[in-house]
């Protein structure tokens, strides 16, 4: 468990929206356990000034304040729609691509892959085609015909190799017509076909992404 918490910590992009918004989250519950911690503090040196009669009746104030005090207010139900709607839209889509990176049995596994374009690499014996995105094809590769996607190919090429500069973890989806293995692949939790199309270093294509 620990080692898998690790992982997943490791697997974060820090300087990302989904890193900064747990970056938030941690920051106010290290607060909110650090108020509770004086408030403790305060409470118990309080109490040590008061004579037991003045506490009880410093106690019976208190309660009556914190019962009959109004303490939902419509913001409160705001703020709690805005972090539920973060959470639903950065954090889980973090923790599934972080599931998708679990090694298994049929997994493609390799670490810095040789890059061949912006789409298409080597994983050991595996030549692998990321699924549903198009990358600008290297010079001379566009065949006659085709309409191929605008771009600088060997900034895609190398923004790919970026990318994958440590372990990288397909998952096989079918054989195309020229033999590569069209796969979803994954490095340090990112989906490379998602960063890609985000980069502009590619486009969606031949399948649909869910980023």
């Amino acid at each position: 468990m620990t080692d898998k918490l690790n992982t997943f910590i490791l697997s974060i992009d820090w300087s990302s929206h989904t890193g900064l918004l747990l970056l938030v989250m941690i920051f106010f519950v290290i607060s909110f356990i650090l108020g509770i911690i004086f408030q403790s503090l305060y409470r118990k040196a309080h109490r040590q000034m008061l004579s037991p009669k003045e506490w009880r009746e410093a106690q019976r104030r208190r309660f009556k304040r914190k019962f009959f005090k109004k303490r939902f207010k419509p913001h409160h139900a705001a703020l709690a729609c805005v972090v539920l709607f973060l959470l639903s839209t950065q954090l889980l889509p973090k923790i599934n691509s972080y599931a998708d990176t679990e090694e298994d049995a049929d997994s493609i596994v390799c670490s810095s892959p040789y890059i061949i374009d912006g789409d298409t690499f080597s994983c050991g014996n595996t030549r692998i085609r990321l699924y549903a995105i198009d990358a600008p094809e290297m010079p001379d590769h566009c065949r006659k015909g085709r309409r191929c996607t605008p771009g600088n190919p060997f900034k895609s090429k190398e923004y790919l190799e970026d990318l994958t500069r440590s372990r990288v973890v397909c998952r096989a989806l079918e054989i195309d017509s020229y033999g590569r293995t069209i796969a979803r692949c994954f490095s340090k939790g990112k989906d490379l076909s998602c960063a890609m199309v985000e980069a502009g270093h590619a486009v969606e294509r031949y399948g649909r992404l869910n980023c």
